[in-house]
């Protein structure tokens, strides 16, 4: 889904945004189901509902690093980089 947007950026407003801290390269993205299944944990994991700050999202994985790992092999893969760094 990524790759198709960026890729299509005449049909959709696509644009980067940064963050005042630093954060460790994540794989937030819902492109994959293991990307999926990440979500879903860091969702359950801080609380179920709402809206919640990067910065929380940022400490959870921080705190739990073992959640990072279920989609950590796919940050790899040639498209995903090429696509973020593009």
């Amino acid at each position: 889904m990524t790759r198709f947007l960026w890729k299509n950026k005449q049909r959709f407003r696509c644009g980067k945004l940064f963050a005042e801290e630093h954060y460790p390269s994540f794989r937030l993205t819902v492109d994959h189901p293991l990307d999926l299944e990440l979500v879903r944990r860091i969702y359950g994991e801080l609380g179920g509902s709402g809206i919640f700050p990067v910065a929380e999202v940022m400490a959870l994985l921080k705190r739990k690093p073992e959640l990072a790992e279920i989609n950590r092999h796919l940050i790899e893969a040639q498209n995903y980089r090429a696509v973020v760094e593009d």
